[in-house]
């Protein structure tokens, strides 16, 4: 444990130009402390490998779309959970700690070499360290590149468009859950990266949904989902369509789509959302108060971001209706009859 607070902020300030800053991640970083270390240097650059400890009053959430990592306890600002025109996800990150990996390479920043007005004492300085031209590969002069990992182990995704339901014991159809309005999925580990170049641009990458460690190769945004809580859910704001499924696979990457989806539906490598192989699916239209329809469906894909829509494939088909005198209204007491028809494959067509 370092003998004095030191946070991701600390191990990273020393490659930021003067008068810049890391945006959103400036905070972020800044409410990450260090628990333990280790340091390993080589002949391409320096790697610090440890594990840190988010600040307690901290409340971290990955923003996807917008590519930053926010502790809005700590830094101010509106939680995406509070903001209702919000339509793209975000992940909570339920960690107490994080493992992290810091590689900086020793290339010299041809931004820092271009400088003007630097005085002759430093000048003479970083002549020392290495003489322009710069050399290449290797060169000791200033640089602004590091590459940030960060490996996460308990993190929930939040879609805002889902909202929490149950299934009635009485007809087996679904109503609003009252107990658990806020729909999550809980995803494996995350492997996500802040980068910096020599010219002093951030970029950050999600590597790997369900990585094993620092180490994972893995290059896809792509994950076999855990769990959905609770496990039936509205799509929207209203009680029309909602859905209960047993697995499902979460695909947040623009250049990488599972074959399944491409192979199924010729979507390009840009969609991002949920496929579920398998799924239920209940239909509850607006002014038809009793009639419902509960349908088991496969390959149903919930576009997300930038790529919304539902399509599937309905595999089999139930009906319910109340049983109601011409003089009087159906009611959720009222008697239900149910007939399921086998039925052919059949795609909806694509919403938004």
């Amino acid at each position: 444990m370092p003998a004095f607070p030191l946070s991701l902020l600390d191990l990273v300030s020393p490659y930021q130009l003067l008068g810049t800053t890391l945006g959103d991640w400036q905070a972020a970083l800044g409410a990450i402390y260090v628990d333990r270390y280790e340091a390993t240097g080589a002949a391409e650059g320096t790697t610090i490998r440890g594990v840190a400890k988010f600040a307690v009053s901290a409340r971290p959430v990955l923003d996807l779309p917008n590519a930053r990592l926010t502790v809005t306890a700590t830094a101010g600002g509106l939680h995406p959970q509070d903001d209702p025109t919000r339509r793209d996800p975000w992940i909570d990150i339920q960690d107490t700690q994080i493992a992290f990996e810091l590689f900086v390479p020793r290339a010299g920043s041809p931004i820092i070499a271009a400088a003007t007005g630097v005085a002759a004492t430093t000048t003479d300085v970083f002549n020392v360290l290495d003489t322009l031209p710069i050399d290449m590969p290797v060169s000791d002069y200033p640089g602004a590149q590091f590459t940030l990992d960060m490996l996460l182990t308990t993190v929930v995704l939040r879609p805002p468009m889902l909202k929490g339901a149950k299934l009635r014991e009485s007809d087996g159809l679904l109503e609003r859950d009252p107990a658990n309005t806020v729909v999550s999925f809980t995803l494996p580990r995350l492997r996500m990266q802040l980068s910096q170049d020599a010219a002093g641009v951030l970029a950050f990458n999600l590597l790997s949904l369900g990585a094993t460690s620092l180490d994972d190769g893995s290059d896809l945004g792509t994950a076999e989902l855990i769990t959905m809580t609770p496990p039936y859910a509205f799509i929207g704001d209203s009680n029309v369509v909602g859905f209960g499924f047993r697995s499902a696979v979460l695909d947040l990457s623009n250049g990488y789509t599972p074959p399944e989806v491409l192979a199924q539906f010729g979507y390009d490598e840009n969609w991002t959302g949920l496929y579920l192989p398998v799924v239920r699916l209940f239909v509850a239209p607006h002014g038809m108060n009793d009639i419902a329809v509960s349908a088991g469906a496969s390959n149903l894909l919930i576009g997300l971001g930038n790529t919304p829509g539902i399509t599937g494939d309905w595999m089999r088909i139930s009906a319910c209706t109340r049983a109601v005198s011409p003089r009087s209204r159906a009611s959720a007491s009222s008697p239900r009859s149910c007939a399921a028809t086998a039925a052919r494959p059949w795609r909806t067509a694509r919403t938004t």
